[in-house]
């Protein structure tokens, strides 16, 4: 199949990039400094008055969902398109005869595919760093592992990333600027802030559905049901990456 031959050269080119070591420095970063910052205040923790499981996931998902995974979004994308941006070899590649549709879903399914795999390895921080928080002095209450509810958290906040994801693949592949891709990102993260704070006060309902909001409203207090989020990112985020790929494919190579 085409779309599998175009998605195996991406991966090829992407070997020994910032775009596959961001895959697990950015959540692991995440996991060593909250672990070590917990190791010195496990009060943070404990201060919560429930299963320090649920607390310790709870901080550790809200800080990924609200300020590192849109921005490293942004960076993914920048990155993965910069392959072809940084020498203009877009009239080289678009000039085989392939479909310039695979080239666009590749490229989108990489981005995808990585963010995956951080919240997969995010996920498995979370489990290492409950278990050096068990440790007795830190007099914390550690109950039976919640594989199912963590596991299900993970591939729900990844899933609501899916509509973000969608718009800045398309923000990267159509503009030359590293800069522009980044500094959406970087925007984005900074107003997706903003009405969190909104969503979770339920001032203005449709905050939560700004696409960079979306992961955040897994953990948001009160809780919410995230299942028409879930329905948005999926159906809005397939129009997003339609419209990008038709834009990507009728647009001249300079």
């Amino acid at each position: 199949m085409i779309l599998l031959r175009v998605l195996s050269a991406e991966l090829l080119k992407l070997r020994r990039t910032n775009a596959l070591r961001l895959v697990a420095i950015a959540p692991l970063s995440i996991v060593v400094l909250l672990t070590f910052f917990f190791t010195q205040a496990p009060t943070m923790i404990g201060r919560q008055r429930e299963d320090s499981w649920i607390s310790l996931a709870r901080i550790i998902f809200v800080f990924w969902a609200l300020l590192v995974l849109p921005l490293y979004i942004a960076l993914q994308t920048a990155l993965v398109a910069a392959l072809e941006h940084a020498e203009n070899q877009w009239k080289l590649i678009l000039a085989r005869p392939l479909p310039r549709w695979t080239v666009y879903v590749a490229k989108l399914f990489v981005v995808a595919g990585f963010t995956s795999v951080s919240g997969a390895l995010l996920l498995g921080g979370i489990l290492v760093s409950g278990v050096i928080l068990r440790s007795p002095r830190f007099e914390l209450h550690f109950g039976p592992i919640p594989y199912s509810l963590l596991v299900a958290s993970t591939l729900r906040i990844t899933f609501l990333a899916l509509l973000s994801l969608t718009i800045q693949h398309w923000v990267a592949l159509r503009f030359r600027s590293f800069t522009v891709a980044v500094g959406t990102g970087i925007v984005a993260m900074m107003t997706g802030y903003g009405t969190t704070i909104l969503a979770s006060r339920d001032l203005v309902v449709w905050t939560r559905y700004f696409p960079w909001t979306l992961p955040m409203m897994e953990w948001v207090r009160p809780p919410i049901d995230t299942t028409p989020l879930l329905w948005f990112s999926g159906i809005v985020g397939l129009v997003v990456a339609t419209a990008g790929c038709i834009d990507f494919s009728r647009r001249d190579v300079q």
